[in-house]
């Protein structure tokens, strides 16, 4: 997973932030995703984990725990709409106004966008399941696709979503495909549907089912995948670095 992000320079989530930017190469990681999930057996002579032996904490927790959680939860969600001012001419706007004023004209912290897309998520597991794109894909490498016409409706909203936020935060650029950007997302996405049915499950799944019911895989696979990327950055430097000292000798 960790190799498969640096190579792809975006994790699965990230892809879609970046095809929602205009960088239409990144349309390769989903299908390198399903190559993974497809040419895993072959590849691997184990087969990938689909059940997890453990019980979480955060389940057996008391309910009051859950209420707070809900109060916390609710004032993460409100803080990132009400955190922006209302703009310069319109002093007295209302409500709605500031609200709208937030929402397109102000890039969200990382940890306000994360509290969203994890309740998100939450709100998204009650009503439709454990859901994310990579599933899909997984699923449909496998042949056992469930309620394709809902999931692909998922697919869609989730790409909009992606192409809004990118527009409404300045940051949409259509931008040429090149052959090399095209081959670093095909091979890093085969990279990451292998991690993610050695681990098992791709980094949304560990960042927002595992880690947060303290499941020790999770956090296990969560901080391997980040040294993994560390340690790729670091060795990427080194050798940009020593390439540089030979060319002025």
């Amino acid at each position: 997973m960790g190799l498969g992000a640096y190579v792809n320079k975006a994790c699965v989530f990230g892809a879609i932030a970046r095809l929602g930017s205009g960088e239409w190469a990144y349309l390769a990681t989903p299908v390198g995703f399903y190559a993974g999930c497809v040419t895993f057996p072959y590849v691997f002579s184990f087969p990938a984990q689909q059940k997890l032996p453990y019980d979480s904490p955060v389940l057996q927790a008391s309910s009051w725990v859950a209420l707070l959680f809900a109060a916390f939860m609710l004032w993460r969600l409100a803080r990132p709409l009400f955190g922006t001012s209302a703009a310069p001419d319109a002093p007295a706007a209302s409500m709605l106004q500031r609200i709208g004023h937030g929402l397109a004209n102000r890039v969200w912290s990382p940890h306000a966008a994360t509290t969203v897309i994890g309740v998100t998520f939450f709100f998204m597991l009650l009503l439709v399941g454990a859901w994310a794109y990579t599933d899909v894909l997984a699923e449909l490498a496998r042949g056992i696709g469930n309620n394709l016409i809902a999931r692909f409706l998922l697919v869609l909203a989730l790409l909009a979503g992606a192409m809004l936020g990118g527009f409404t935060a300045g940051r949409w650029r259509s931008t040429a495909i090149s052959f090399a950007q095209l081959s670093k997302c095909l091979s890093g996405g085969l990279l990451m549907g292998w991690g993610s049915l050695l681990i098992p499950g791709g980094n949304d799944g560990l960042i927002l089912v595992g880690m947060p019911l303290l499941w020790p895989y999770a956090w296990t696979a969560f901080l391997t995948m980040c040294v993994s990327i560390g340690i790729a950055l670091a060795v990427e430097k080194n050798l940009a670095g020593h390439g540089a000292e030979q060319a002025v000798h």
